[in-house]
């Protein structure tokens, strides 16, 4: 069950963090429902949100360096193909960030 906080509350937003939490609340959430435990399907919920939460933090505090890092790109199509395989993944991982950040890539790709 979630007893921890988010351990980079104090910090800069991460990614990483963001998904190793996600992760945490989906199983919390399946096992809380495959045993009828309230309790944990509670704590499973609280951990996605906060997941969640981080992973848009994280975004958004990177945002313009993704966009200069992808304008500054040489090789536009292997821009879009690594677009097209994030946004693949984000899409099975039932992750829109991913999706997004693979659509921004794509887009960029076009420019």
């Amino acid at each position: 069950m979630s007893s921890s906080t988010n351990a980079a509350s104090n910090a800069e937003p991460s990614l990483l963090h963001g998904h190793v939490q996600y992760v945490k609340g989906t199983v919390e959430s399946t096992v809380g429902q495959m045993l009828n435990a309230p309790t944990w399907t509670e704590a499973g919920t609280r951990d996605k949100m906060q997941g969640e939460a981080e992973m848009h933090a994280a975004d958004q505090a990177t945002k313009g360096q993704q966009a200069a890092a992808n304008a500054s790109r040489e090789n536009k199509s292997l821009l879009e193909k690594e677009g097209k395989v994030e946004g693949l993944l984000g899409k099975v991982a039932a992750c829109p960030g991913m999706e997004s950040r693979g659509q921004d890539k794509i887009a960029a790709s076009h420019q």
